[in-house]
């Protein structure tokens, strides 16, 4: 039977809403983002110059200016796969809200599946309604519902909305990785999905007040590394078959490290089949006090040599500074700063980091992330960074004053991707990024007063494949190409929007 998870006059407002917006839009280029008033982002501070630019596009990523709030009242819709909407500043900093009751964010299409969504980084607040949601998806398309997409909020924060039904209603997967709700009062779920996996990791609910916080229909749950705390509901997690469904199985359901403590609840975890799986962690993510638990410079080195995060996450303490290098020979591993650089490696004349594949001890560094860290203060003969791994991806990091060795990133046959980093008054003898072999990405980056004597800003060489957008270059000085070299068989690909 056709099932969906939306009133059916929620359902027709959302297909009118796509129907009219794709009657509607001009045939013009795509509005493009611009720098931001921090001088440094290149992002959208228009709310409706992004839908456009998302509505004409095939996908991709859009970044939102810091400090800038979207205001949803009236309701709008975003009908295309494959796309990430990011805030360009710290978690937080960039605000959905809706000064109507109506204005609720709808994604999904009349034409086709949509797959694949991922909005990071924001803040949803101030949200107050009778009747419609805050967020609703409807991945499925409308004529045919047997297949249906995906959407994850990453790093967001959902605080201080009320709703006289449920907040966030999706018919399709649905994912919370690291987010927070706060201080939300609704009457029916937080959050609900079917028809599609609800994963939940490493999220904290404080002090939310609803029937139940989570609910799921269909398919399989996995929650792990979350923390429920002061909250009140009957049931923190409800797991239920398909009522519409005669051969309906009930979902699977994984809990992990889950950690409950003063909330007014009858089931302290998940309720499947009248049963209560309940969450047995000792504390919130090895935290007796709530929030995350974090690694420092006394630490985080023999945590990731034992493997002791199970999901390979490490959050590293705001304010941490790393003096000695730091090795890391492991695959699937993130090391992010609880505040974006707000974590600072100053080795001196040492590597503050290198990551590389220990073939003597038979283990690869691959998916490599590290993010949110400042490199700063190197003096020495070779490089800051050091990678011979099979990928890496740093985002959010700063390469900052730099003086010596051959470049302030030297990376041997890896694949490295760059999103929103800067590097800024460094000085080397090779290049600012010096890459041999392996394919080389840079999106959002920021190349400023730096100096390479006897190279380029991007040296690459050895067969490189070269993709950079998005990026800006500023007040450097180079040998020959002031930007980018490709010598020795490196193939530069991409260029776009530089």
């Amino acid at each position: 039977p056709e099932v969906t998870t939306v009133p059916p006059d929620e359902d027709q407002k959302l297909t009118a809403l796509l129907l009219g917006a794709v009657a509607t839009l001009p045939t013009t280029n795509l509005a493009a983002p611009t720098l931001c008033s921090d001088a440094v982002t290149i992002g959208y501070d228009d709310g409706n110059e992004l839908l456009l630019d998302i509505a004409l596009s095939d996908g991709g990523t859009f970044v939102i200016c810091p400090d800038t709030t979207l205001d949803v009242a009236g309701g709008v819709a975003v009908g295309t796969s494959n796309i990430l909407v990011t805030c360009g500043g710290d978690v937080g900093e960039c605000i959905m809200t809706s000064s109507s009751d109506d204005g609720s964010i709808f994604i999904g299409s009349a034409f086709e599946t949509i797959t694949n969504v991922t909005i990071e980084g924001f803040l949803f607040t101030g949200y107050a309604s009778n009747e419609t949601a805050f967020v609703i998806a409807d991945t499925g398309m409308a004529s045919d519902y047997t297949e249906f997409g995906e959407v994850s909020f990453v790093d967001c924060i959902f605080a201080e909305n009320q709703v006289n039904d449920t907040l966030i209603a999706v018919a399709g997967g649905l994912t919370f990785d690291r987010c927070t709700f706060a201080d939300n009062a609704v009457n029916a779920y937080l959050a609900i999905n079917g028809y599609g996996e609800l994963n939940v990791h490493a999220s904290d609910f404080f002090n939310n007040s609803a029937l139940l916080l989570l609910g799921h229909v269909a398919s399989g749950v996995t929650i792990e590394d979350s923390c429920f705390q002061e909250n009140s509901a009957l049931a923190l997690v409800l797991a239920d078959a398909d009522d519409e469904d005669p051969s309906a199985i009930l979902p699977e359901v994984a809990s992990f490290n889950n950690y409950a403590a003063d909330n007014e609840a009858f089931c302290l975890g998940v309720i499947v089949d009248d049963d209560c799986i309940l969450f047995d962690a000792l504390q919130c993510r090895g935290n007796s006090t709530g929030g995350l638990a974090c690694y420092d410079e006394s630490n985080l080195a023999l945590g990731i040599s034992t493997g002791s995060s199970e999901t390979g996450l490490y959050i590293v303490c705001a304010g941490s500074i790393f003096e000695d290098t730091l090795i890391v020979s492991s695959s699937n591993v993130v090391i992010k700063c609880e505040e974006p650089q707000g974590c600072t490696f100053m080795p001196g004349t040492e590597s503050a980091l290198i990551v590389y594949s220990n073939t003597d001890a038979g283990t690869i560094a691959s998916n490599v992330t590290i993010s949110g860290m400042e490199f700063t203060g190197y003096t020495g003969p070779d490089g800051a960074v050091l990678l011979a791994a099979e990928s890496v991806h740093f985002e959010d990091c700063d390469f900052i004053g730099v003086d010596g060795g051959a470049g302030s990133l030297l990376s041997l046959f890896t694949d490295l991707k760059m999103t929103r980093c800067h590097f800024m008054d460094n000085v080397v003898t090779g290049g600012i990024i010096q890459i041999a072999g392996g394919d080389l990405n840079i999106d959002y980056g920021d190349f400023a007063d730096n100096i390479a004597a006897d190279g380029a800003i991007l040296f690459a060489t050895n067969g490189t494949s070269v993709s950079v957008s998005n990026s800006c270059f500023a007040s450097n000085t180079a040998q020959g190409l002031n930007y980018i070299d490709a010598e020795s068989g490196a193939v530069l690909v991409e260029s776009v929007n530089n």
